[in-house]
């Protein structure tokens, strides 16, 4: 999104490549008094101007709660933070993260205020407990978050789908849950005597062409 004027959003994400001159974000490129809740950015951004930011270039009399960002964040351009490019005083930041790692970026803010802007190694990102002592609300029904697969993949929304197939709980379909339907293959006492790590797709002892046909019926959905 380009701008968000005085609304309101919340538990969404954008993972995508974004490019431009300036006021750009992984997910809004202005904010001017809206309220930004429950949302991610992953992906890239870079900018050549001023105001750029893993989740927001310009945070303007915004609110930004419980957010994060794990994006690139480009080299050039001034005013360049991990998660907001410039944040006003007037703003108000609950509980957000970046990570420093993966946006290369070791301030979160380009200018303005940093308060309730927090940084975060990608291992730290990964930890339930970052976001457990931040006061994140963690569901499996209705808006908040879902964490899978602690210690390998970021919080993602609540609302997210889990698609069969997804062995391993990255939420998708891919190379890495066919490596473990390979690696237990033709297994026949799931789970009873054998770990077969969620390989048994329809949970009926054996990991079999039953699901590898769920497996294929998913594949590379994200």
């Amino acid at each position: 999104m380009g701008r968000n004027d005085a609304g309101t959003l919340t538990a969404c994400y954008a993972n995508c490549s974004i490019n431009g001159t300036s006021i750009i974000g992984g997910l809004v490129g202005g904010n001017y008094a809206g309220s930004i809740k429950d949302c991610y950015a992953t992906g890239s951004v870079a900018g050549t101007g001023s105001f750029i930011g893993g989740l927001t270039g310009y945070n303007n009399k915004g609110k930004l709660a419980t957010c994060y960002a794990a994006d690139s964040v480009g080299e050039a351009g001034t005013r360049v933070g991990g998660l907001v490019g410039w944040n006003s005083t007037d703003s108000e930041v609950i509980a957000c993260f970046w990570d420093t790692q993966v946006s290369g970026k070791s301030a979160g803010v380009g200018g303005g205020s940093s308060s309730g802007i927090i940084g975060k190694t990608t291992a730290e990102m990964k930890m339930f407990m970052t976001f457990i002592d931040a006061e994140w609300k963690f569901t499996n029904t209705g808006i908040g978050w879902l964490m899978l697969r602690p210690n390998e993949d970021y919080p993602r929304l609540s609302w997210q789908e889990i698609y069969a197939g997804d062995i391993v709980g990255m939420y998708g379909v891919d190379l890495a849950d066919y490596e473990v339907l390979a690696r237990y293959w033709m297994h026949t006492d799931c789970p009873a005597t054998a770990r077969c790590e969620n390989a048994d797709l329809d949970g009926n002892g054996a990991v079999d062409l039953i699901d590898y046909s769920i497996l294929v019926e998913n594949w590379m959905r994200q």
